[in-house]
């Protein structure tokens, strides 16, 4: 109930696809069934559903493959991309239903082998290792022209906590704005060629 309350609020509605204590093999036709029923529900109020990569991967394939109508798409998060799944292209994978972004830094995988929750840091973008040139390129191939949303956090890294909020917002904003225009100026000069 308080899913289909929350599609009335809404244009545009992101779920991170993971379900706790839930075997990739048990996240089967009842769950998938539920995101159908909601998406249709969602389509129409004229929202539209996206579904974020998060780890486990075999989630947000499931319901990737299950849910087909393009008015619901593909929440691309970057940040999870490069420290749960750095192997896997999102773009390649799920770029032709893209229609938002979840947008952070963080350090990648840590420790190889081990994908841990606490690797997803939410840094300020440059403050980690993700290629901001590869994201830009990414999103300019498909000239992505939709929401760009960071999702950051300012508990992220020691020192965002010495900065006042008002600094941290203004850094956070000096940053989205720094990606905007670099994606501005690799889809010009797209054009161009």
């Amino acid at each position: 109930k308080v899913l289909w309350s929350l599609v009335v609020l809404c244009r545009l509605l992101v779920f991170p696809v993971r379900l706790r204590h839930c075997r990739p093999l048990r996240f089967g036709r009842e769950a998938l069934l539920l995101f159908q029923e909601l998406c249709d529900y969602a389509k129409e109020k004229n929202v539209h559903i996206c579904f974020e990569n998060l780890e486990p991967l075999p989630h947000i394939d499931a319901v990737m493959d299950y849910i087909k109508d393009p008015f619901h798409g593909f929440c691309w998060d970057c940040g999870h991309n490069l420290c749960y799944s750095p192997h896997i292209d999102m773009i390649k994978k799920f770029g032709s239903r893209l229609k938002c972004l979840h947008i952070h830094d963080n350090l990648g995988v840590t420790q190889p082998g081990n994908i841990d929750y606490r690797d997803d840091r939410h840094y300020l973008p440059f403050d980690g290792t993700l290629d901001w040139n590869w994201f830009v390129e990414k999103l300019s191939v498909l000239n992505y022209t939709g929401p760009i949303t960071l999702e950051v956090s300012i508990l992220g890294k020691s020192e965002y906590q010495n900065l006042s909020l008002t600094e941290y917002l203004n850094n956070a904003y000096e940053r989205a704005t720094k990606l905007r225009d670099m994606l501005i100026q690799k889809q010009t000069s797209n054009i161009s060629l």
